[in-house]
């Protein structure tokens, strides 16, 4: 994960350089910790968003070039054709960069999360998504899995994931008979 890091930063870095009216108020440093368990999980997945969307405008603006270029094959024109491949093939390597950092840092996201959620936690709230009914397992094990990412801030916070997986599965079974209830309810009835 940290070769993860170091190439989102070696990119970062690549983007700002060669692209930087493009880039011009994003805030790579989201991406400045030392170590993967130590990022902010929220900051990085707004910084793929700030990134996808100089992408998308990278995007929009090579198809108008190639549009253009097509309209271009006039040999009176051969020089803006060269010009506008120049800077169409330009727009493809920051179009290829920042799609790659926007991957990167899905995965960094992903990973930092999993820094900081205690094995036995997740182990705990894994056992509790399978007492509900396997249709509604997505639902509670994100909201589950959720409410560790919200415990692992502060001091203590092992120990609070510990309590609050615990506390989840011992109340599973409760929730897997409400969920069978409401479904053995008539539609409109009380």
């Amino acid at each position: 994960m940290n070769r993860v890091l170091a190439r989102a930063r070696e990119l970062a870095s690549e983007l700002e350089r060669h692209t930087p009216s493009r880039t011009r108020g994003i805030d790579f440093s989201p991406i400045g910790g030392a170590r993967v368990r130590d990022l902010d999980r929220a900051r990085i997945l707004a910084l793929a968003r700030d990134v996808a969307r100089v992408r998308d405008r990278v995007r929009g603006e090579a198809r108008d070039l190639w549009i253009l270029m097509d309209n271009l094959d006039d040999p009176d024109y051969e020089r803006d054709y060269d010009d506008a491949r120049d800077k169409a093939d330009f727009l493809g390597r920051a179009d290829h960069m920042s799609t790659e950092l926007v991957g990167l840092l899905v995965e960094l996201a992903a990973g930092s999360a999993r820094a900081r959620q205690t094995a036995g936690a997740g182990w705990l709230v894994g056992l509790a998504v399978r007492v509900v009914p396997a249709e509604d397992r997505a639902r509670y094990g994100e909201e589950w899995r959720g409410e560790l990412w919200d415990l692992a801030k502060g001091a203590g916070w092992r120990r609070r994931q510990m309590v609050h997986a615990a506390k989840t599965l011992a109340h599973a079974w409760s929730v897997r008979e409400g969920v069978r209830e409401g479904r053995r309810r008539p539609a409109g009835g009380g």
